[in-house]
């Protein structure tokens, strides 16, 4: 991956596979299942409206006004029920990375037995954090969802009872055919009215997940310009600067932007078909070296030349999410 160390501090790789599988996949069912019925859940409600004005006149606009008021109430839930979705993604995060450093440091966890500890970190983000947030947004959304499937009884109650009151003068009693026919009408606004809330849910989600997916794709990346990369031809001579394949010329690297540099003033030359062991005692910047040859390392200053390709070989192993074949000829 091209990302820097300051973005992998930032985003381990629990968080990482959190946004390939749980934000991708809400806004892949947001754009696949709900988008368009952001669209057709407010046209079918106009256009019942419509209808039941033409049957019940002007008491249709006690229905109206219901159902606008219902509006300012479930934009609040809304609105909360957002609040707890980013807090739950947030502890899901914190629970995914004490994950992640278990499964890292097993051995060690295993040599100290701190088994019990670490259950405790886990239990206490899962139980006391993320579930009682997900409790609260279960409750905020079947709050909701009354809220929505009580609209169209509110709605026809206050039409039937405006029309019963003004409009029954003049556009005739409230005959069984007519009533039937209303609430057929009104039982056709509560489907539109349920889905747009499973909309509005599902928008909110997938808002949140884009803006977690943003935040990643905008962060710090490996700068790819700091190394001068040449191509390898074998048909140069074998006298002069082109036996060169790795130069570093004054180099100074460090790990982290807001860190001192690790390696300073260094310079390596490295020819064709030559055999270079870097040696030194543990911790001396062996490991670094090789990370700033890779790139891997913020350059200071100094410049790094390479002809051809590197093969690298790291101490911890890693797979490529690829097939056998694709792992052994990457």
């Amino acid at each position: 991956m091209t990302i820097s160390n300051d973005t992998r501090q930032k985003y381990d790789f629990g968080s990482i596979n959190m946004h390939m599988s749980v934000d991708a996949e809400r806004i892949s069912e947001f754009t696949t299942v709900s988008s368009y019925q952001i669209l057709s859940s407010p046209a079918r409600i106009i256009l019942i409206i419509y209808m039941l004005y033409q049957k019940l006149g002007w008491s249709i606009v006690a229905g109206v006004l219901v159902l606008v008021s219902s509006i300012p109430i479930s934009t609040h839930i809304t609105h909360s029920m957002k609040t707890q979705n980013r807090l739950i993604m947030t502890y899901r995060d914190q629970r995914m990375k004490i994950m992640n450093e278990v499964l890292t440091g097993i051995k060690v966890v295993k040599l100290y037995a701190w088994e019990s500890s670490f259950i405790k970190s886990i239990n206490k983000v899962r139980i006391d954090l993320e579930l009682a947030t997900i409790r609260r947004y279960a409750m905020l959304r079947a709050l909701f969802s009354f809220v929505v499937t009580l609209a169209p009884f509110m709605v026809s109650f206050s039409t039937f009872a405006l029309y019963s009151l003004a409009d029954s003068k003049s556009h005739g009693p409230l005959t069984p055919q007519l009533v039937f026919v209303a609430l057929a009408l009104f039982n056709l606004l509560e489907l539109p009215l349920t889905s747009g809330s499973r909309v509005v849910a599902a928008l909110y989600e997938a808002k949140i997940s884009s803006d977690r997916i943003l935040d990643f794709l905008i962060s710090g990346e490996v700068d790819c310009a700091a190394i001068d990369r040449r191509p390898y031809d074998r048909d140069n001579s074998d006298t002069g600067n082109e036996d060169i394949m790795l130069f570093v010329k004054d180099g100074s690297f460090k790990w982290l932007s807001a860190d001192e540099p690790s390696l300073q003033n260094i310079n390596i030359q490295c020819k064709r078909n030559e055999l270079v062991a870097v040696v030194g005692r543990v911790a001396s910047g062996k490991s670094s070296l090789i990370s700033a040859i890779l790139g891997n390392m913020i350059k200071c200053s100094g410049s790094v030349s390479i002809c051809g390709n590197i093969a690298y070989v790291p101490q911890q192993p890693w797979i490529l999410n690829a097939t056998l074949r694709e792992n052994i000829l990457f």
